[in-house]
């Protein structure tokens, strides 16, 4: 729900969850039903309490949370956990991309869960201006997300090297030209 609202099992994720103006905007989307949120679960999911998960079955459910940086800024994704419903064990596809970009930073395909034990910790320390987008399928209604670790910092200025490397690259064509 929203910021400051406590959620119920089985309610839509307000869109306002995790958005800091002029920071980030965070999205929750049901991708086989785009127009709809992802759901928030409290407990049962392996040791999580407040799981982000889509409606739909083990082999047709797909969730996206997207995570975007305002103008100037980049996000990095650090870490977050997966745990499967009724503490049980589930298989799982994940795909990390950065917003825009079809190639995959990062990919998981394996089962989540085992009974009532930590959920599985996925560190990444992945970067992008353009923002994180996070997909998980086959079975996103029994697995859900939480602890979704990210932080956003400003983004890298042009380093002065580059710079004047490009000055340098200029100069020379501009020097060829004359010559010429």
């Amino acid at each position: 729900m929203g910021p400051f609202t406590v959620c119920g099992a089985g309610i839509a994720l307000n869109q306002a969850y995790g958005d800091v103006t002029d920071v980030v905007d965070v999205t929750y989307t049901d991708v086989n039903i785009p127009t709809r949120s992802l759901l928030w679960w409290d407990t049962n999911f392996n040791n999580l309490y407040g799981v982000a998960y889509s409606s739909g079955s083990d082999v047709d459910s797909w969730a996206r949370i997207d995570l975007e940086p305002a103008s100037g800024l980049q996000v990095n994704l650090e870490s977050f956990r997966l745990g499967a419903y009724n503490n049980q064990t589930r298989g799982t596809n994940v795909v990390v991309y950065a917003i825009g970009d079809p190639t995959p930073l990062y990919t998981y395909s394996g089962d989540v869960g085992n009974g009532s034990v930590s959920s599985p910790l996925f560190n990444l320390d992945l970067t992008s201006v353009s923002g994180i987008r996070i997909e998980w399928r086959d079975s996103a209604t029994n697995v859900g997300i939480d602890q979704t670790n990210f932080t956003v910092t400003p983004a890298p200025e042009p380093s002065a090297a580059a710079l004047a490397a490009a000055a340098a690259s200029a100069l020379g064509a501009l020097v060829r030209r004359r010559s010429a």
